[in-house]
């Protein structure tokens, strides 16, 4: 769940993703705005960390948990 002045925020966008090690990739993409956006994803580890340039050329680093989530039937 996002936190903070990014709450609540949803976009769809096109990414490219590269596995980095066992379990470990890199996404990226831009935003529709310009702004870029890269995540290391350690789905092993239950880690995320990314890393934002907005379009107004501020740099935002966040971290967070990421776990495994099940459609219900």
């Amino acid at each position: 769940m996002t936190a903070g002045p990014f709450k609540g925020a949803t976009a769809e966008v096109r990414y490219q993703a590269e596995q980095i090690g066992p379990g470990l990739y890199a996404l990226s993409w831009q935003e529709a705005d310009k702004g870029t956006v890269v995540h290391v994803d350690d789905f092993e580890g239950g880690h995320s960390r990314s890393y934002y340039t907005t379009a107004g050329h501020a740099f935002v680093r966040m971290a967070g948990t990421l776990r495994e989530v099940t459609a219900a039937p």
